[in-house]
C-alpha cells in the first residue's frame, strides 16, 4: 500500500468553496506539493496558494533542501487608487529556496518555431504552477504581482493582472501579464483577451517579449 496523494473538495453554498489536493513523491527527492484554492463567498474574498516542500540527496549521500510557495489573494472590492478611476484587487507573492523555473535545454520559454510548445505554454499555463519548478542547489526566486481594474464597475470595463519574477543567479527576470476588456474580472484566471510574457534570460543572453491576443465571438448563421 502506498499514499500518493490526497484531494478535498467543501463547499457549503453562498458561504464558502474549498478545494486543495497534496501529492507526496519519493526517490532522489522526497517532500510533498499541493494547491489550494479558497472562496469566501459570503465575503467575496478568493485565495489561491501552492507549495512545494522537499529535499534531494545527492551522490555523496549528504542532502539540501527545497522550497515553493506561491499565494495570490483577491479581494472583494477594489482600493481606490486615488483619482485615476482605477482600483487594486489583488496581491501576489512568489518565493522559491533551491530552485528555478524547469525549462528543458533548448525548449523555448514560450513557444518555438516550429509550434512546439514552451515552458510558459505548458499545461498548466502560466510561471507559477508547482509542476513548472523543479529544485536546482544555489538558485532562488523572489516575485510580485498586482490586480488592478476599473473601480466602477468592480473591474468589468478593464482588467489587469501582473507577475514579476526575479530568478538567481542569472539573473532571469519574467513579467507575465492578463487583460481583459468588458468581461467580469474573476475570468483573468480563465482565457484573458490579452496576454503578454516578457523574459530577460541573462544566462542564455537573450530578451523575450511575447503578445498574444484573443476575443471569442457568436458566429452569424
Amino acid at each position: 500500500f502506498e499514499l500518493q496523494g490526497v484531494g478535498v473538495n467543501l463547499e457549503i453554498p453562498n458561504v464558502l468553496a474549498l478545494s486543495g489536493n497534496v501529492t507526496f513523491f519519493d526517490g532522489d527527492t522526497s517532500g510533498f506539493k499541493g494547491d489550494i484554492s479558497l472562496d469566501l463567498m459570503a465575503v467575496g474574498l478568493e485565495m489561491d496558494a501552492s507549495m512545494v516542500v522537499g529535499k534531494r540527496t545527492r551522490e555523496d549521500g549528504s542532502t539540501y533542501k527545497f522550497f515553493y510557495l506561491y499565494l495570490d489573494i483577491q479581494l472583494p472590492a477594489g482600493i481606490p487608487l486615488g483619482c485615476s478611476g482605477a482600483g487594486l484587487y489583488g496581491l501576489a507573492g512568489l518565493f522559491a529556496y533551491n530552485m528555478e523555473p524547469g525549462k528543458d535545454e533548448g525548449q523555448e520559454w514560450y513557444e518555438g518555431d516550429d509550434g512546439a510548445v514552451g515552458w510558459y505554454k505548458e499545461s498548466p499555463e502560466g510561471v507559477t504552477g508547482t509542476d513548472k519548478w523543479t529544485d536546482a542547489e544555489g538558485s532562488m526566486a523572489i516575485g510580485g504581482g498586482i490586480t488592478l481594474g476599473t473601480i466602477a464597475d468592480n473591474g468589468y470595463l478593464v482588467s489587469a493582472k501582473a507577475l514579476l519574477v526575479i530568478v538567481l543567479p542569472g539573473p532571469i527576470i519574467m513579467i507575465e501579464g492578463k487583460a481583459n476588456f468588458l468581461k467580469p474580472r474573476s475570468e483573468l484566471s480563465d482565457e484573458p483577451i490579452l496576454k503578454a510574457l516578457a523574459v530577460l534570460d541573462n544566462r542564455a543572453g537573450f530578451f523575450l517579449l511575447n503578445i498574444e491576443a484573443q476575443y471569442k465571438y457568436e458566429q452569424e448563421e
